[in-house]
């Protein structure tokens, strides 16, 4: 049986990026705004280099945090395609305002990446990978130091093995790596 997701999803969410993506939201010269995309297993200081990084006028869109803020970061696939559903519909909002936006999330393959750059290369945006080399050991360590419930550490080594560096040859304008 399938379950049905909860109806939060706003319906024109499909217009908002069929607007970024055709007609005049298009720009060869990237001056719409700064995409900015972590790259990095749990625990790889992704979230921490955010806090010390991006001021105010930042936009920060993190599945995590949607997970956390709704149900105290317990997590189901139903509840994580929610949150992921909510973070493209935040997403869809800055692009077309245009503006500086933070993806707090993994993103360790090219495929897991793609939707989020080549819809920013499409509007407009100057997109950066900021990848987080961090040593698997340091962040098995970190990880049991958080607050809250830790990710479990065959999750983060699974990740781990499966991480593909970011390269310009996937989209990006810049890579930065950050160790």
């Amino acid at each position: 049986m399938v379950k049905e997701l909860p109806k939060r999803i706003d319906p024109n969410i499909s217009d908002i990026f069929i607007q970024i993506t055709q007609g005049n939201s298009m720009h060869s010269v990237k001056t719409r705004g700064q995409l900015f995309m972590m790259v990095g297993i749990p625990a790889s200081g992704k979230s921490s280099w955010i806090r010390t990084n991006c001021d105010q006028t930042w936009t920060i869109i993190s599945p995590d945090s949607i997970l956390e803020e709704r149900y105290d970061y317990e997590w189901t696939p139903e509840r994580a395609a929610e949150a992921w559903a909510e973070a493209f519909q935040q997403y869809g909002q800055v692009l077309l305002n245009g503006g500086k936006v933070v993806w707090d999330a993994t993103f360790v393959s090219p495929i897991v990446r793609a939707g989020v750059l080549h819809i920013g290369n499409g509007a407009g945006f100057n997109t950066q990978a900021m990848f987080f080399d961090t040593d698997v050991e340091l962040c098995v360590q970190r990880n049991l130091e958080r607050d809250r419930e830790p990710v479990p550490e065959e999750t983060i080594r699974r990740m781990h093995e499966s991480l593909v560096p970011p390269t310009e040859a996937e989209g990006f304008d810049k890579v930065v790596r950050i160790a």
